[in-house]
């Protein structure tokens, strides 16, 4: 079987393709299709959020509705799950709620990217009926606003709490879940076009044995990074294995000082998680991307791509985070040694990443900073990861963990050692402050230059030891 079935349109939707590319993204199938262009494509790399859909996932009998870019999006990894875009929400004659508060509050402007911030704010309602300002916001903080502004925008969304209107798509939803159902696979998908081969395991072994079939093959768990290079770069990936639909390993416990996460896991789905457990990095997943990426990209994914300034690197290397990597055996190695050198790292030919477990300990105070050009949706020009444990004001041990200032993730070694058995004050920041901006040689680019780079890394120290005297 060379095809995928997902639901759409009210009924099962099979896509075969012998005659289509399985890199094809769900944006451009489904401006294919006839009356389906309400999706808009404006950047194609999930910067503005006009071509957002949603895409509801069942679990336990339940489904779980994700608002994502389908500029990001492959066709194939939807198999088995539930398309929802703008026109199944209403249409002219029949307008959605949602449509009719944009009308209302004249939010629809230009109209260009009125449907992804309809699809943005539908899912929001279906997660939480009655949203706070702070959730409306993170809602569309991935839709940019091309005409007058966000105002309207807001106050049409805020008009949606508690709205009790029928709502014609939660009305398929028996219906929807009866025919997901009824898809069933329990042999991996292998989806060819041409010199294209595109495959999809269930289970953690099928992954791994395809990864001994196809040792060449690029592995995807998300897709926000590999898809640019399709998208942006026009690069032709043959063999792809995507980890989507294994469910092992999508999971988070939280047990005593630990926390393990599953390779497989929505960077949202952690968000949401830790606000609680682990307010710090709560704070740094705020600014990963925007939620539409969120709920798209996975912890693994982002550490797989070994970039120096990938969001969760820096802070895992702070937390002593270890990684659990199986193949033909299993083993277990600290992230500082998996990553090996501008994005490389030790996974090897029959591997895959299968849990990530990071220690909770509370003897260490913890703070992330991230430095880019835009607060949401930007890559980081300079973070620092901190990690800092304290006895009477001496420092007994710290961790300061850089991304941006070198070719790979780094500790600032020379400023650590110097805070070892420091007072904390004033005085010892500035100089390991000083210290620590000396030991790189950071590259000038487009986010930023070496001089640039440099004062940030010198700041960061010192915006550390300000928040720690306020805490202490």
């Amino acid at each position: 079987m060379n095809s995928i079935q997902f639901f759409f349109d009210g009924k099962i939707h099979t896509v075969n393709f012998d005659n289509l590319p399985p890199t094809t993204t769900l944006l451009k199938y489904i401006r294919s299709l006839p009356g389906r262009q309400g999706v808009k494509e404006g950047c194609a790399e999930g910067d503005c959020g006009a071509c957002t859909v949603v895409i509801a996932e069942l679990n336990n009998n339940k489904l779980k509705y994700r608002a994502v870019n389908s500029c990001l999006v492959l066709l194939p990894s939807v198999h088995g799950k539930w398309v929802i875009t703008v026109e199944d929400l209403g249409q002219p004659e029949n307008p959605h709620f949602i449509q009719t508060a944009f009308v209302q509050n004249f939010a629809s402007q230009c109209g260009f990217c009125t449907p992804g911030f309809e699809m943005a704010l539908y899912a929001l309602i279906k997660e939480n009926p009655n949203p706070t300002d702070e959730q409306i916001n993170e809602a569309v903080e991935g839709n940019i606003c091309r005409c007058t502004g966000y105002r309207p925008i807001r106050d049409a969304a805020a008009s949606l709490r508690d709205v009790k209107s029928r709502d014609i798509v939660s009305d398929l939803e028996p219906t929807a879940i009866q025919e997901l159902s009824k898809i069933k696979n329990s042999e991996p998908l292998v989806l060819k076009h041409k010199d294209f081969t595109y495959l999809i395991p269930f289970t953690i072994q099928q992954a791994v044995d395809l990864r001994l079939k196809y040792p060449e093959a690029t592995i995807i768990n998300g897709s926000t990074d590999i898809a640019l290079r399709i998208t942006k770069n026009k690069e032709n990936i043959h063999t792809i294995i995507d980890l989507d639909h294994i469910k092992e390993i999508q999971y988070i416990k939280h047990e005593q000082n630990t926390l393990e996460i599953g390779a497989g896991t929505r960077i949202q789905d952690i968000k949401d998680f830790v606000k609680d457990v682990f307010p710090e990095f709560y704070e740094l997943l705020k600014v990963f991307g925007a939620k539409q990426i969120r709920n798209r990209a996975t912890i693994a994914g982002n550490i797989a791509t070994s970039s120096p300034i990938g969001d969760l690197i820096p802070p895992l290397f702070a937390m002593n985070a270890t990684l659990e990597l199986t193949g033909k055996n299993k083993r277990t190695i600290p992230i500082e040694k998996f990553i090996t050198g501008y994005r490389k790292n030790d996974l090897k030919n029959d591997e895959i990443i299968t849990k990530v477990i990071i220690p909770l300990n509370s003897d260490y105070k913890y703070k992330f900073y991230k430095v880019s050009k835009r607060t949401h949706l930007d890559i980081t020009t300079v973070s620092l990861a901190a990690a800092v444990k304290i006895h009477d004001n001496i420092i007994t041990d710290i961790r300061l963990v850089y991304g941006g200032m070198a070719e790979v993730v780094k500790h600032a070694q020379q400023a650590e050692n110097f805070l070892i058995n420091k007072q904390i004050n004033e005085q010892n920041f500035l100089q390991a402050a000083n210290i620590a901006a000396n030991e790189f040689t950071p590259i000038s680019d487009a986010r930023a230059d070496a001089q640039a780079r440099t004062i940030l890394a010198r700041n960061l120290i010192i915006k550390l030891y300000n928040d720690l005297i306020n805490q202490l």
